[in-house]
Parts: C-alpha cells; sequence; structure tokens
C-alpha cells in the first residue's frame, strides 16, 4: 500500500514540474449565424426610426397643441359674446324672467 502512495507521489511531483503556474484559456467565439445579423441590423434600423420619428413629431404635437388652446379660447369667447347677445335681446323684448 505504501508502494502505491509512494508512486503515486512522485507522479504528483513530475505533473507539479512540467505544468506552468498560470493556465491560459482562449474562448472560442461561434461567428454569428444569418439570423445574428439580419436581427442586429434591424435592431440598428428601428432605432434610428424611433429616433427620426421623435424629433420630427415632437415639435409638431406641440404646435398642434397651441393651436387648438388658441381655437378653443376663441370658441369661449364666441360663445360669452353669443350668450350676451341673446341676454340682451331677450332683455329688450321683456322676456327675461328672474328666477
Amino acid at each position: 500500500m505504501t508502494g502505491w502512495m509512494s508512486g503515486g507521489a512522485e507522479l504528483l511531483l513530475q505533473v507539479a514540474r512540467t505544468l506552468p503556474d498560470t493556465i491560459y484559456t482562449k474562448q472560442i467565439v461561434a461567428e454569428p449565424g444569418l439570423w445574428d445579423k439580419v436581427t442586429s441590423v434591424a435592431s440598428g434600423v428601428m432605432t434610428i426610426t424611433v429616433i427620426i420619428l421623435t424629433v420630427a413629431l415632437v415639435p409638431g404635437r406641440m404646435e398642434f397643441q397651441k393651436e387648438l388652446q388658441e381655437n378653443q379660447r376663441h370658441a369661449r369667447q364666441d360663445l360669452r359674446r353669443r350668450e350676451s347677445a341673446d341676454a340682451t335681446r331677450q332683455r329688450d323684448r321683456g322676456q327675461c324672467r328672474l328666477i
């Protein structure tokens, strides 16, 4: 039994002497397939498209909102004018009732 242990110890010492201190490994990188290339290009195109649409549509939306608020303000003013004119006509005709 001690013979086996001493023989095993000698083999381990031989291996320890032959192996370097640091083992370098290099990862093998698989070449991207057709699907990987297509999805990569599509992702880039979609990113650029979203950026362009954002740059183009945000100022347009802000201008639209500004015009909408202006139109609503004019509509409220017109409604007040009409109500005032109706109340004046009813008062002149004597149709105005106090509630």
